[in-house]
């Protein structure tokens, strides 16, 4: 996400999905995005609006040697501007390797990784999916009532739905009306979210 108020051209993100491990733990399957290449774990991002974000997704085949978790970390490479912010050009994320075959991590800009060190938000689950007129946001908050930002990008990074929310301790259902939204795959992000779930995918059909 570009967070600066310059429009950034020639983006590219270091990505190793793992192939420099050893041993080892993770096999490349796909990308989402076809400018992400898995022999050079580089992105090329491309131009990036002030506000716009982009994402992607790696699919990978856990290996006899993936356990416990491994560190995945994105990193900015290049830009054509000149970055006066170098702080937030670098994540990282931890998957759990032995919970599940279908292990999700979210890689986000550092401003919402500072929040996500509270653990006080989580997006439990997204539902129905595949979606038609409006899906259903299940959140988990741990603290007392909070205001947070939902917003919805789709796969081109767009943003494409935002909406305040006020939120209630404990499980909290949130509806979005999804009815004039076009055929595709969605992200949802949570800037004060979670560090077990901050994002989730839903796909919209007529």
């Amino acid at each position: 996400q570009n967070i600066g108020q310059e429009t950034a051209t020639n983006v590219l993100l270091n990505f190793d999905y793992g192939a420099q491990e050893t041993p080892k733990r993770l096999a490349f399957v796909d990308a989402t995005d076809p400018d992400y290449s898995d022999w050079t774990g580089r992105w090329n991002v491309g131009t990036l609006e002030p506000g716009m974000a982009k994402t992607f997704s790696v699919e990978v085949f856990t290996l006899s040697a993936a356990a416990p978790s491994t560190i995945r970390t994105a990193r900015l490479v290049s830009l054509d501007q000149l970055d006066t912010n170098a702080e937030n050009n670098e994540n990282s994320v931890t998957i759990f390797l032995d919970q599940a075959s279908t292990n999700e991590a979210i890689l986000l800009p550092e401003p919402i990784k500072q929040v996500l060190k509270g653990q006080n938000l989580s997006l439990v689950t997204v539902f129905p999916n595949p979606v038609q007129d409006q899906v259903t946001l299940v959140l988990e908050n741990a603290k007392a009532p909070m205001e947070t930002n939902i917003q919805l990008f789709n796969n081109l990074g767009k943003r494409v739905h935002t909406q305040m929310t006020l939120l209630d301790q404990g499980t909290n259902f949130i509806e979005i009306n999804t009815s004039k939204l076009q055929e595709g795959l969605y992200i949802v992000m949570l800037p004060e979210g979670g560090q077990k779930k901050a994002a989730g995918r839903f796909l919209k059909i007529k």
